[in-house]
Order: C-alpha cells, then sequence, then structure tokens
C-alpha cells in the first residue's frame, strides 16, 4: 500500500511564466543602496580600422606632444645662452672701455715723459730762433714806444743783439733796445718790456698750464715735476706770454702768436 504524504500546498496547477527581476530600485532602495541590481556591463567592440586610425591619432599627438615640449626646452635654453652671453658682453664692453682709458693715460703720461726729455735739447738748439719768433711777434705792436728792454739769457746774448737790428729794421721800429743778461732765464726763455707793459716767453708757465688741461680732461694728475738731474736750463720752445707793467703793476696781458 503506497505511503501517504500530507499535502503542504506546494504544487502549481498552471503554466510556469519566469518572473523578470525588476532592476530598477525603489527610490527608498537607491537611498540606502539596498535591492538595486545592476545591470549587465556592456563591452565595446571596435573594428580593425577602427583601433588603426585610434592608433594612429594617438601616435599623431604623442609626438605634437613631444615636439612642442622639445621646441619648449630649446626656447628655454636659447634664452638663457642669449642672457648669459648679454652679461658677457656688457662686462666685457665695460672692461675694454677701462683698458682703453687706461691706455690713453698711459700714453699721454708716456708721451709728456718724451716731450720731457727731448725738447731741452730741441728747445737749446733752437732758442735764437724761438727769442726772435717772440720780438718779431712784439715789435709791430710798439711801433710808438721810445724804449724796448730785452732779458735774455747770457748765452745767447750775443746772437740776440746781431739779429736785433735787422728785426728793429724789418717791422719798422724806431726806439732804443737795450738787451740784458739774466741767468735765470733759460736758454730759450725771453723778458720784454716798455713803458705801458711787457710781455715774456716762460717754459715753467707753459708746462704748468699743458698740465692743467690734460688733468681736466683725465681728472686725474697724469704729470709729475720733472726730474731735477734731467732739467737743464734748455726748456721746450713753447711758452707763455705774460706782460708786467715795469713799476710792477699789472698791465693787459699780450699775447704773442707763434
Amino acid at each position: 500500500m503506497p505511503a501517504v504524504k500530507k499535502f503542504m500546498f506546494d504544487r502549481v496547477f498552471e503554466d510556469y511564466i519566469p518572473v523578470e527581476a525588476n532592476v530598477e530600485a525603489t527610490p527608498e532602495q537607491a537611498e540606502h543602496g539596498d535591492g538595486a541590481v545592476e545591470p549587465d556591463e556592456i563591452i565595446p567592440t571596435f573594428s580593425q580600422q577602427e583601433l588603426e586610425e585610434a592608433r594612429k591619432e594617438g601616435f599623431l599627438a604623442g609626438k605634437e606632444e613631444g615636439q612642442n615640449a622639445s621646441l619648449d626646452s630649446i626656447e628655454r635654453q636659447v634664452v638663457a645662452t642669449l642672457g648669459n652671453m648679454e652679461r658677457d658682453l656688457t662686462r666685457l664692453i665695460d672692461e675694454q672701455g677701462r683698458a682703453n682709458e687706461e691706455l690713453s693715460h698711459l700714453a699721454l703720461s708716456v708721451g709728456v715723459s718724451i716731450a720731457r726729455k727731448m725738447l731741452p735739447e730741441m728747445a737749446s738748439k733752437n732758442a735764437l730762433g724761438e727769442i726772435e719768433r717772440v720780438i718779431k711777434n712784439i715789435l709791430p705792436r710798439i711801433i710808438d714806444e721810445p724804449r724796448l728792454s730785452v732779458r735774455i739769457n747770457g748765452r745767447v746774448e750775443d746772437e740776440v743783439k746781431s739779429r736785433l737790428e735787422a728785426l728793429a729794421t724789418e717791422n719798422g721800429f724806431e726806439g732804443k733796445i737795450a738787451i740784458r743778461a739774466d741767468q735765470d732765464l733759460d736758454i730759450s726763455e725771453c723778458r720784454l718790456q716798455w713803458s705801458c707793459g711787457g710781455a715774456e716767453r716762460n717754459t715753467a708757465a707753459l708746462w704748468q698750464e699743458i698740465e692743467a688741461v690734460i688733468g681736466g680732461n683725465f681728472e686725474a694728475e697724469l704729470l709729475t715735476a720733472p726730474d731735477e738731474n734731467m732739467a737743464t736750463p734748455e726748456q721746450p720752445p713753447e711758452a707763455t706770454d705774460e706782460t708786467t707793467d715795469p713799476d710792477g703793476d699789472p698791465a693787459p696781458p699780450t699775447t704773442v702768436e707763434p
């Protein structure tokens, strides 16, 4: 006799219809994250042509980015190099300017030293000519003077006397000319005096003016006093001419043109 089972009401007599899962969660489930069913992930698919095009685009983009980075690096290096060159050029220009100035000072000092060594001998050889030049330039300006006093170094006294008469005649001077030896004067210097003034050829004053001009232009003391062992009575042939009154009062200066 078959066994008897208790009926549990678990048999379905209708056709079976599967129930689809509800993929949408209720607002409460979405808020609490309960009961939400995730959709199946859709995997994209690409054709071989699309993959090739994407690869080319990526390659070109990477190449362009690399070129831009390289250009930026080169540009930075160029800018840095130009900046360094500018600083170096500025420094070199400043150094060259200082070197040129020092060379100018040195050349001037050497030139003056050479002149101090050479001009005394030249002045000695041309002393008579320099004295004649001064007297010749003064005589036309004192035509009406009755007397002219000439002081010179004794070593050229005879030569000057022999030339004065001819100079006076050439320039129309009819006054009396008195020549006196003055050993305080260098061989190329002379001192002339007349009734209302005078003129002199002064080598020391000329050197003072030269030193003042050079020192003013270069803002430095470039010249030194001549060496006593080197100096001789013969001084440079150039000199200044100043006028003095015979009584000791200053008179308007008389310039002797070369």
